[in-house]
C-alpha cells in the first residue's frame, strides 16, 4: 500500500475514533504518509459504512502527496443517542506512477454514554435522561491514577467501555 496512516504519533492499521459521546460530533485527525517512492496525484477519498448504519463524514483531505511527503485528513461522526459500535470503510483512489490505484482502511467508531472531564468520569445528561438506569458498573481494577483502571458501563447487550490514558486519567466517577 502507498499510503500509511499516523494518529497522534502513532502509525496505525485501523482508524479508530474512540468513543465519542452520545449526541456530539467527534473528528479522527489522521496524517497521510506517502512512502511509495514516487509522488501520488489525483486523490480521492469516500467512506461506506453498512446499510442502515450512522455515517461517517470525509472532511479535509489531500488531492496529492509529494514523494515521502504527507497530507492531512479529517473524518467525522455525530454519535446517535444510544451506544453502539458504528464502522465502515475508507477506499483512497488515485494514480501513482500513471497507474491507479485503489487502497482501503477500516474505520471505527464507538458510541458512548462516556462524558471525560478534567480527570472526572460521567454519564453524558442526554443519555441519562433518555435511558433507564438499569445498567452495571463495573471497574476492572481500584480506581488509581497510572493502573489500567478500565471502567465498563453494562447493560443492554452493550458494554460501554471508558479506557483511561496518560491524557485522559480518571480520578473520580459521577452518577
Amino acid at each position: 500500500s502507498p499510503i500509511t496512516f499516523t494518529v497522534g504519533t502513532s502509525t496505525v492499521g485501523t482508524l479508530n475514533f474512540g468513543g465519542v459521546t452520545v449526541g456530539t460530533t467527534g473528528t479522527l485527525n489522521v496524517t497521510l504518509n506517502n512512502n511509495s517512492g514516487s509522488p501520488i496525484t489525483g486523490l480521492g477519498f469516500s467512506l461506506t459504512v453498512p446499510s442502515g448504519s450512522v455515517p461517517i463524514n470525509v472532511g479535509t483531505h489531500p488531492t496529492s502527496l509529494l514523494t515521502g511527503g504527507t497530507g492531512a485528513l479529517s473524518l467525522s461522526f455525530t454519535a446517535p443517542s444510544s451506544q453502539g459500535t458504528y464502522g465502515g470503510t475508507l477506499t483512497i483512489t488515485g494514480t501513482l506512477n500513471g497507474s491507479s490505484f485503489t487502497q482501503t482502511v477500516t474505520v471505527t467508531v464507538e458510541s458512548s454514554a462516556w462524558v471525560y472531564s478534567s480527570g472526572q468520569l460521567s454519564l453524558a445528561s442526554s443519555w441519562v435522561a433518555a435511558h433507564p438506569l438499569d445498567h452495571t458498573l463495573q471497574i476492572d481494577q481500584p480506581l488509581q491514577v497510572g493502573a489500567p483502571n478500565i471502567v465498563h458501563l453494562i447493560g443492554g447487550g452493550i458494554d460501554d467501555v471508558f479506557t483511561p490514558t496518560a491524557a485522559t486519567p480518571v480520578t473520580s466517577i459521577s452518577i
